[in-house]
């Protein structure tokens, strides 16, 4: 009951963030210079015609107004026409949200292997010449951008040594498997498009590595100084006296309780993913949200980019309550102590 409890608890401070979020975003939209329904028509479009749009999108509203309508399709599951394609926004993206998800969830395996195998190693090899190079790649990946990694990859792997393809998602030829999840990935394992598989996973690796890395270095920095501050703890003294080796008190002991903060920067991870996938995905040419959302804020298409932000936010909530989960699963004295609060 007490895990119910706490679920049931963050799903509403969960539906009251995404209100204030939705609130906000419908407002600095609209806000925004210049005129979206002569963005969306062109500049030569008859202005009876861009009257009649504006209409037609409640843009003549007052903003609470608006906002009364946006919010009522949305309870109905209608998150409004893009201005620009007049197609549903729901539709749109439905179409790009399977290519993101694969993209980051790629780049979250990449970030939990790598980045707790650099911490685990370091901590293990402190102060040598392993931790020294380990800490110094953590730095760099912290400052730097992930779009900056990207250009330094692509210049690496697909023209000093083309072994890797520069844009998209499927290289021209290959023939794409039935959609079924929308993961190209996914969709290729199940139906058997194993070369599909093959030239999708080549797209994915060098936008997804740079994704990850700043995910690494963070994650793989804080592995290492929780490894190390409960390497020195009395219980673990207790445990070596008692001639349990030290591999087995590494992992076995201090792995599970070391990991609880790299576990609780999961969800700012992913936040801090999604926010580099707008440029990394613009420059990849890879056919995402993210790129979806930049293009809206481009062509000032209102409902596309109030739809776009809104989905980002419900990701974001349902990943910090996973992180929660997953914290209270590994130290049972936080979850204990969030149950009793009163």
């Amino acid at each position: 009951m007490g895990v119910l409890f706490f679920i049931a608890k963050r799903t509403l401070y969960s539906l009251a963030v995404l209100f204030g979020l939705s609130l906000l975003v419908f407002f600095m939209a609209r806000v925004m210079p210049g005129d979206p329904a002569r963005l969306a028509l062109g500049q030569r479009t008859p202005e009876e015609v861009v009257e009649r749009f504006r209409n037609e999108m409640h843009l003549n509203d007052p903003l609470f107004l608006q906002y009364y309508h946006w919010l009522k399709g949305l309870l109905h599951g209608d998150l409004g026409v893009s201005f620009v394609t007049r197609r549903p926004i729901l539709d749109e993206i439905k179409a790009v949200l399977p290519a993101t998800m694969e993209l980051i969830l790629f780049a979250l395996f990449i970030n939990v292997v790598v980045g707790q195998t650099m911490g685990i190693t370091a901590a293990w090899h402190r102060n040598t010449w392993i931790d020294n190079v380990a800490r110094g790649f953590s730095y760099i990946g912290v400052v730097i951008p992930s779009f900056i990694f990207l250009l330094f990859l692509i210049l690496i792997f697909c023209y000093l040594f083309p072994i890797l393809p520069t844009t998209g998602r499927l290289s021209y030829g290959v023939t794409p498997p039935p959609v079924l999840t929308g993961m190209m990935t996914v969709d290729s394992l199940l139906t058997g498009h194993f070369e599909a598989l093959l030239d999708t996973l080549k797209h994915m690796i060098l936008p997804a590595v740079a994704l990850a890395v700043p995910s690494i270095a963070q994650g793989s920095r804080i592995t290492r100084a929780s490894m190390i501050d409960f390497r020195q703890s009395d219980w673990l003294a207790f445990e070596r006296a008692n001639g349990i080796p030290e591999r087995i008190v590494m992992f076995k002991y201090l792995l599970r309780p070391a990991l609880v903060p790299t576990v609780s920067v999961l969800g700012p991870g992913f936040a801090y993913m999604v926010v580099n996938g707008f440029l990394v995905e613009l420059i990849s040419g890879w056919p995402g949200l993210a790129r979806y959302g930049m293009t809206s804020i481009l062509e000032k298409d209102l409902n596309a980019l109030t739809a776009v932000v809104l989905t980002l936010g419900v990701f974001f909530a349902v990943m910090n309550t996973i992180v929660d989960i997953i914290v209270g699963w590994l130290n049972p004295n936080i979850r204990l102590a969030g149950t009793r609060r009163k």
